[in-house]
């Protein structure tokens, strides 16, 4: 059984991709934007342990998300995987 209630998400979340795929990604501005992103309320992230330049730089998204996360001074909450399936073997795999 499925622990959290999806239907209760808020209705806007941030899309983290481009963060980590851009050409010219500057990972200070990133974190940034991170930062008014949770101070304006936002509280879902979609990262993906692909999201980065190549193979050889997956997980770079997770990683800045947890730099931006280690150094923002507001509330802290919880993670909430969204694919029950995969959340196991992709926290395995994810950095640490």
């Amino acid at each position: 059984m499925w622990p959290f209630d999806l239907a209760a998400l808020p209705p806007i979340g941030m899309g983290c991709m481009r963060l980590s795929t851009a050409p010219d990604r500057d990972e200070a501005c990133a974190i940034g934007v991170l930062h008014a992103a949770l101070d304006a309320g936002i509280t879902v992230l979609d990262t993906a342990a692909a999201y980065g330049w190549d193979a050889n730089d997956a997980g770079h998204n997770e990683r800045l998300i947890a730099s931006a996360l280690a150094t923002w001074n507001g509330d802290r909450g919880f993670t909430r995987p969204t694919r029950e399936r995969r959340s196991p073997r992709a926290c395995g795999r994810s950095p640490r």
